[in-house]
């Protein structure tokens, strides 16, 4: 499955790098703006406690993450 993952974003930043649109499945999509990320004990673990460090919660942290990747 990490092969298949790895094969899917290195297919998806090739289209952003070359400004070809994503497939069209994806095009009108409404998202819910929930999803689901397994991570392991460990980075669960510390990215709870840089949260909290920060005085957010843990969904907020992950949420600034993604916003600065």
């Amino acid at each position: 499955m990490k092969q298949l993952n790895g094969v899917v974003e290195d297919w998806v930043a090739s289209l952003l790098i070359d400004g070809k649109p994503l497939p069209a499945a994806s095009v009108g999509k409404r998202y819910s703006g929930k999803f689901l990320v397994r991570v392991s004990p460990d980075i669960h673990e510390k990215a709870a406690l840089k949260a909290q460090a920060r005085g957010v919660s843990l969904n907020q942290f992950v949420a600034d993450a993604l916003v600065q990747a």
